[in-house]
């Protein structure tokens, strides 16, 4: 569900790569359904404000323009979503409605293909088996066990929210 800075690893490693990218809004379960659609321009509208110059954004705003809707849960749920995004350092920029006390009601990120296409990508696990360890230890040589099972974690979850809503 995330230029998804849950990728870096990759975006470092292969920079050269054009992707194809999908903007994911997850919204607060609450919202019915034409206020899903609003709370997710507001969250757009943020994502695209400050983020403006990233060549990934501007990418997704000129070729891909595909959006992605996705049910947050509860209060709770979302602020567990952003404290998740925090510590593995993902991009995501949220908007807070002023008429709901303030609450998250939008988390807008951006994802590339290797997050949602399997049929090229394979799995999670294919993906982060195919970052070799030399290449992480050189990214972060204190961290690169821990950054594979987090960006993996991640990635599982992301992947379960995106079958839920192909499955409905």
């Amino acid at each position: 569900i995330r230029s998804l800075d849950k990728i870096d690893v990759t975006m470092t490693l292969y920079p050269e790569n054009k992707h194809t990218y999908k903007m994911y809004s997850i919204v607060l379960r609450q919202l019915d359904g034409i206020n899903n659609g609003v709370q997710t321009t507001h969250g757009v509208c943020e994502y695209i404000r400050k983020h403006w110059n990233d060549e990934d954004l501007q990418q997704w705003l000129n070729e891909d323009k595909t959006l992605v809707v996705l049910n947050g849960g509860t209060v709770n749920d979302m602020n567990s979503i952003k404290e998740r995004f925090d510590q593995e350092g993902i991009k995501y920029e949220t908007f807070e409605e002023e008429d709901l006390a303030n609450l998250t009601t939008s988390i807008c990120l951006l994802a590339d293909e290797r997050v949602w296409d399997r049929k090229e990508y394979g799995s999670v696990d294919d993906f982060v088996q195919s970052i070799s360890k030399k290449q992480l230890v050189e990214l972060e040589p204190e961290k690169s066990e821990e950054l594979v099972e987090a960006k993996k974690q991640l990635i599982e979850e992301i992947e379960r929210e995106v079958n839920k809503q192909y499955e409905t």
